[in-house]
């Protein structure tokens, strides 16, 4: 049974919202934004430092890279899925 027209939207919608979640998050992370800091894997060890705002910025700056790897990941299994769908829909659709 193929799914609806309005369904296979439905998971096209929700493929863009965690793409544009992650590239946003990724966007915030890199900019230090002080609302995200409960998100961050901080550590008393982190503050003991000499330079503690440099430790605690490249571990924003990890997080930001790890959404924008998140990120990719669903644009690549977004594209996937599209092209394994439209490959299925084709009308001249032969095994050989």
């Amino acid at each position: 049974m193929v799914p609806s027209f309005e369904a296979r939207q439905h998971k096209a919608r929700k493929v863009l919202y965690a793409l544009s979640e992650e590239i946003l998050l990724g966007v915030f992370f890199n900019m230090h934004s002080s609302v995200l800091i409960h998100d961050v894997p901080i550590t008393e060890k982190d503050f003991e430092d000499e330079h503690p705002p440099e430790n605690i910025y490249r571990l924003y700056e990890q997080v930001s890279y790890n959404c924008f790897i998140a990120a990719a990941m669903y644009l690549a299994l977004g594209a996937f899925s599209w092209w394994q769908i439209r490959l299925r829909n084709r009308e001249k659709y032969v095994i050989s």
